[in-house]
């Protein structure tokens, strides 16, 4: 079908985002390989599980591979009037009014290559053969039209992104394929065919990629080295959700610190990230000299702790708890003091002092490019409530409703930033 396409259409194709498309060729699919990597994604922490690693399956993964957009909005689709009259547009080409329209994959491709125009019967075709053939399809040999259904003009693909919306389609079909008897896949199967393909060079450029933010580290705090820690920190996102890797040096140790209670499963939660985490590590320890270092952590146990504040299900905070973690943690989880109440009302009023702490130290850090503009405009706002006698009836009710609680458990101690932060300076806009 590509080279079926004209100039113009090829062009259409590269500015709604699907350059790479224009490039991609697959001969045939081999189904009993493709089931076999089917078995191995763990449609829970989204990755795929190879006998020589896991590949954690992200937007940037999916990019790599197939090319799709992977940043922008999320899509959204939608059953409006405009919609309506796309569907019923695209129907029409193939003499369906109205009803159930069953129309195979070969038509659509047939129509693309009647012509080389760039109208919207064009791109119609071109998305739903793209998603179908890439995304999702359906259990018979109809083609699925779920993807005219969305919620933009069709020249704004490039905005939105595709790459999300094919892992959830790859986890969402997983489970589906998992309940049913069924051994029909509807999901993204050439991606997942494709993938462990790619296992040997995504591990290197993942440690590639380590490497360069260890040197970027290094290179702007050229005072600081390996050998003189005591502790290595290591924020990690996974999934939307924070949490703390600590290493430490001097007493060998492999720290997980998360503000959700994980209890007796949570090796299975986190998953092997940890494990690569340390793997990357150890390997950079080894690369740049520190043997020792590198031998003494390279078999050490994660250890899972506990701790008294956790909380059930907070992943609102979760950004807060890692601050405060790293902030308080010292390698000594005995002698741990956070000030911290276990899970409570009490506690919600703590992380929202925490988080206008952590806010103002922030917004207010030399660090920020924008930190002078946030003061003017801080001070600006400030005198005009004092002019009007806001502030004073915003304290009044903060403090009658939650005064009480923030006196008996105020959290103290300031912000401080790297080299770069002045501890004694004072960043408070002027009255």
């Amino acid at each position: 079908m590509i080279c079926a396409l004209s100039d113009a259409q090829q062009q259409w194709i590269e500015d709604a985002g699907f350059k790479n498309l224009l490039k991609f060729e697959l001969v045939e699919l081999p189904q009993r390989l493709s089931y076999k990597v089917l078995q191995s994604f763990d449609e829970k922490n989204c990755m795929l599980v190879l006998k020589n690693g896991v590949i954690e399956i992200t937007g940037k993964v999916v990019h790599a591979i197939l090319g799709l957009p992977y940043q922008g909005a999320e899509i959204e689709f939608v059953q409006d009037n405009a919609v309506q009259e796309r569907l019923k547009k695209w129907r029409s080409q193939f003499g369906i009014s109205n009803g159930q329209s069953l129309v195979k994959a070969s038509d659509v491709v047939d129509k693309i290559k009647q012509t080389g125009d760039v109208d919207d019967t064009f791109k119609m075709n071109f998305l739903v053969v793209m998603a179908n053939v890439l995304i999702r399809s359906n259990t018979n040999n109809f083609v699925s039209q779920a993807v005219l259904y969305f919620n933009d003009d069709l020249d704004h693909c490039a905005k939105y992104n595709w790459a999300n919306y094919l892992i959830k389609s790859l986890v969402i079909t997983k489970k589906r394929w998992m309940r049913t008897s069924s051994l029909f896949f509807t999901g993204p199967m050439i991606f997942l065919l494709i993938a462990p393909l790619d296992d040997k060079r995504s591990s290197e450029e993942q440690y590639e990629h380590f490497k360069s933010e260890m040197k970027h580290y290094f290179e702007r705090y050229p005072n600081r080295s390996i050998g003189n820690a005591d502790l290595i920190f290591f924020p990690v996102l996974a999934y939307g959700h924070l949490y703390l890797i600590s290493f430490n040096l001097k007493k060998p140790a492999f720290d997980i610190i998360d503000n959700i209670r994980r209890g007796r499963n949570a090796a299975k939660e986190y998953g092997p990230k940890p494990k690569l985490l340390r793997k990357h590590f150890v390997n950079y320890l080894f690369e740049n000299k520190f043997e020792l270092l590198a031998q003494s952590l390279k078999n050490v146990k994660p250890m899972y702790m506990i701790m008294p504040w956790q909380t059930l299900g907070n992943y609102k905070d979760c950004g807060i708890f890692l601050i405060r973690h790293m902030e308080t943690y010292k390698g000594e989880p005995k002698n741990w003091i956070t000030d911290l109440k276990a899970e409570s009302t009490i506690q919600s009023a703590q992380l929202i002092k925490l988080r206008a702490k952590y806010c103002h130290a922030i917004l207010t850090s030399p660090l920020n490019e924008k930190r002078q503009h946030v003061l003017n405009e801080s001070k600006l706002l400030y005198n005009k409530m004092a002019s009007d006698k806001v502030m004073s009836i915003v304290l009044a009710a903060s403090e009658k409703k939650n005064g009480a609680v923030f006196r008996r458990n105020d959290i103290k101690g300031k912000v401080l930033f790297p080299e770069d932060q002045d501890p004694t300076e004072d960043d408070t806009p002027e009255k």
